[in-house]
């Protein structure tokens, strides 16, 4: 089997780690607390979880709280497993009381946990009966060895004889042949014999006795029971008699009393289908029961509200009406209302180019514009002539020289200036033309939208509008009067609707409550509750009066407890009744009186009985103290063979299993030592020493020092392998080489390289020194590093 990969997904502190193996040896290293031996136990986990050795139910070792994520994640992981070229993966959660264990075939995916061999039945799954053969006492003492798995002080020698030698031999380390025989032993002495009471034995000596004496005094009361049997069926006869007469007396009081039943039976049957009838005149009438006098009140209330609000209504679609006769009856022009507007606005646009045009018209104008279009570019010509001139003599003057003639030529300058001011006055003159020309124009266009031919007719038309406006604003204001008078009375209208809804509401919510439709109906209703209660009152009485019949025919019952044919078939006249109750009294006293002294009798047959049942069970108990007599004798003696043939079994199982032991823990305690010893001995009772060849002493653990014993642990352990464990099983070692000195760890080393060769072996540890001797003995290895 091969340990290919381990996949932890939380474990104690660790989570999310993921760790790869090699066949071959393989180092795991790193400081403490880095992991190594959360790592170390997870593998043991995986393969055999957390179960206490040696028990049956489900309990749990400490390791299985000590490992509990520090987190709260989910309690697992996995690990991929190679056995005979086939990978397989093992999916485990820890989790308690839902621990799950899945084995799946890698290549394939199947899930093949149910066909694997698992452990104990009943128990949580342990794969590693399955990948390796072994149980989990084998496995851990053997090739799986925790960091605390030497120990140096008196208990190591005890595991060794008792867990490791046990497990190789029976295959349980939890059976133990010294705790078999101190067992078998104990019990024989609990057995014990007839010579001591305070053993089993003993005690059911002395009662087999006390049961054999008690019984010949039992026996004598045979005859006092057989006596007292004969009395009790003569008295049983003579209230056989008593009870038949006592019946027959019954029997006629019953049919006395089944005439008189009769009689009431057909009165109860009379009031009965007149309360039905009542009952069903109850049930028609049976809604009107909730029905109430201050309901019927508020519908006569807002009845009359409502009749009230519709006349208010009434008389203002009256009032409303007349308002829009007389608003009607006010002329209203307003078609050319516009027209109208247009033609005021105009007019006084008109009056106002009237003033601003004067007397003047559009031919006049027309003339003096162009007059002042002529004068203004004479004006401007001349004004360039003689200004240009002007320059022209001065720039003579100068370039001749004679700047005294400069004076002569002012005049030339002063024309010059009066055509420029006669530019100037003629360009304003023409800008007013203009300006006077563009108002007489905008008036020729008002006349001509207007159709008037002069400002005289618009004028007229104008004052006319102004006339027809005002008159129309004064029917307009009457109007908007009767309109707002209108409005407040639609306004108080929609008031009376809304009171009115909510009074036609108000009714119909106390009519729907009520179950009617209008008022009429509930006054009809109003009038059947009286008539329910009445016949409510009438249901009563007949029921009282039902009520005394019942118990009067109740009180009958007892008499008609059973009738026989030939009773009910012989007449029986009412007069005989008290003679017949007064026998039947007599009757009943002598009953009474015998059945005291018959159960007197059984008292007495009670205690004879208990007797004899006691000589009964007196007798089983002596018959069953006798067989368990006969098989403590029969176990005691297979006791004694079985701890004979133990004995018998291990001195062979020594001379067979040990010699061969201590040849292999021989050979390994050689390498291990490098040569200083190289002889162990396993005895009788499977102590394993060594042998110093220096004195010839054997000696016991305790006596070697730490290293020493631990070397001889781990020769034992490994020697245990190679005899009891499957070839090419993984070796899991951690931190077991502390008590190790130099040259011992190279000697150990040594020896797991060359173990390695044929096995993977997983060692974990947090010493340097181990990686430098691999080192130095050339020895190659697979080294993983925690941090």
């Amino acid at each position: 089997m091969l340990i290919k990969e381990v996949d932890i997904k939380a474990f104690g502190k660790l989570k999310n780690i993921k760790v790869k193996f090699e066949n071959g040896l393989n180092v795991i290293y790193g400081p403490n607390e880095s992991g190594k031996t959360t790592i170390h136990s997870f593998l043991g986990g995986i393969l055999y979880g957390f179960l206490k050795p040696g028990v049956r139910s489900t309990l749990y070792s400490p390791e299985h709280s000590r490992y509990t994520p520090w987190h709260g994640d989910s309690y697992g992981g996995r690990a991929i497993l190679e056995k005979e070229g086939i990978l397989y993966i093992i999916e485990r959660s820890f989790v308690k009381g839902k621990e799950e264990t899945k084995i799946i075939e890698e290549a394939t995916g199947e899930n093949v946990t149910d066909r694997m061999k698992l452990g104990p039945s009943g128990r949580i799954a342990q794969p590693g009966y399955q990948f390796i053969g072994i149980s989990s006492n084998v496995f851990n003492n053997t090739i799986y060895v925790g960091q605390r798995g030497i120990d140096t002080d008196s208990r190591f020698s005890e595991e060794i004889r008792d867990k490791i030698i046990n497990a190789s031999t029976s295959g349980d380390a939890a059976v133990s042949v010294d705790k078999a025989l101190r067992l078998l032993d104990k019990k024989a002495s609990e057995i014990g014999t007839g010579r001591s009471s305070r053993t089993v034995f003993g005690q059911l000596s002395k009662r087999f006795e006390e049961v054999n004496g008690r019984l010949s005094e039992l026996y004598d009361s045979k005859d006092r029971y057989a006596n007292t049997m004969l009395q009790k069926r003569e008295l049983s006869i003579k209230i056989s008699e008593l009870e038949k007469r006592a019946k027959l007396l019954k029997s006629k009081l019953s049919i006395i009393a089944r005439d008189r039943r009769f009689e009431l039976q057909k009165q109860i049957d009379l009031i009965q289908m007149s309360i039905r009838e009542l009952e069903y005149k109850c049930s028609i009438i049976e809604s009107t029961k909730e029905l109430r006098e201050e309901d019927l009140e508020d519908c006569n209330r807002l009845e009359a509200e409502i009749m009230i609000s519709r006349e208010r209504i009434l008389g203002l679609d009256e009032q409303w009406g007349a308002l829009q006769d007389r608003a009607l009856q006010i002329l209203d022009h307003n078609d050319n209302s516009i027209e109208m507007d247009k033609l005021i606005e105009d007019g006084h646009r008109a009056l106002q180019l009237e003033t601003a045009i004067g007397k003047g018209n559009a031919e006049s104008v027309g003339k003096d514009i162009e007059f002042l279009r002529v004068k203004k570019r004479r004006a401007i010509i001349f004004t360039f002539i003689t200004s240009g001139t002007y320059l022209i003599a001065i720039l003579a003057f100068y370039l001749l020289g004679d700047r005294g003639m400069i004076p002569y030529i002012q005049p030339i300058l002063i024309a010059a200036i009066l055509y420029l001011y006669f530019y100037i006055t003629s360009t304003r003159s023409l800008k007013k033309k203009l300006e006077e020309l563009t108002q007489i124009e905008r008036l020729n266009v008002i006349l001509q939208e207007h159709g008037k031919k002069d400002l005289k007719d618009l004028l007229e038309a104008f004052e006319s509008a102004k006339y027809e406006k005002a008159s129309r604003s004064f029917n307009g204001s009457q109007r908007r009067e009767l309109e707002q008078m209108m409005l407040a009375i639609e306004d108080r209208r929609k008031l009376e609707l809304s009171e009115l809804s909510t009074l036609e509401r108000q009714l119909l919510e106390i009519l729907s409550s009520c179950g009617v439709t209008d008022v009429m109906d509930l006054k009809a209703g109003i009038r059947d509750k009286g008539l329910y209660y009445r016949i409510l009152d009438e249901i009563s009485h007949k029921m009282t009066e039902l009520d005394i019949l019942t118990k009067e025919i109740d009180s009958l019952s007892f008499e008609a407890v059973e009738v026989s044919i030939e009773d009910q078939l012989e007449y029986v006249s009412p007069l005989e009744e008290d003679s017949i109750k007064l026998e039947l009294q007599t009757l009943q006293e002598k009953l009474i009186q015998g059945q005291l002294e018959f159960r007197e009798l059984e008292g007495r047959l009670s205690s004879y009985e208990e007797n004899l049942n006691g000589v009964i069970e007196l007798e089983e108990e002596r018959g069953v103290l006798e067989k368990q007599l006969k098989d403590l004798e029969t176990e005691r003696k297979a006791i004694e063979l079985a701890s004979e043939r133990i004995r018998k079994l291990s001195g062979e199982l020594h001379r067979d299993f040990a010699p061969v032991l201590n040849i292999e823990i021989g050979k390994i305690l050689k390498k291990l030592t490098n040569g200083t010893y190289d002889k162990a001995r396993v005895d009788q009772m499977l102590n394993a020493r060594i042998l110093d060849d220096s004195n010839g002493r054997m000696l016991a653990i305790d006596e070697l020092s730490g290293g020493t014993a631990d070397q001889l642990y781990l020769a034992l352990r490994l020697g245990i392998i190679n005899s009891l464990v499957p070839k090419g099983t993984p070796l899991f070692l951690d931190e077991c080489f502390q008590q190790y000195d130099s040259k011992r760890l190279e000697g150990a080393l040594s020896y797991i390289a060359e173990e390695s060769k044929g096995r993977q072996v997983l060692l974990f540890t947090s010493q340097e020194r181990e990686l430098e001797l691999l080192a130095k003995l050339g020895e190659s290895y697979n080294r993983i590093e925690l941090i």
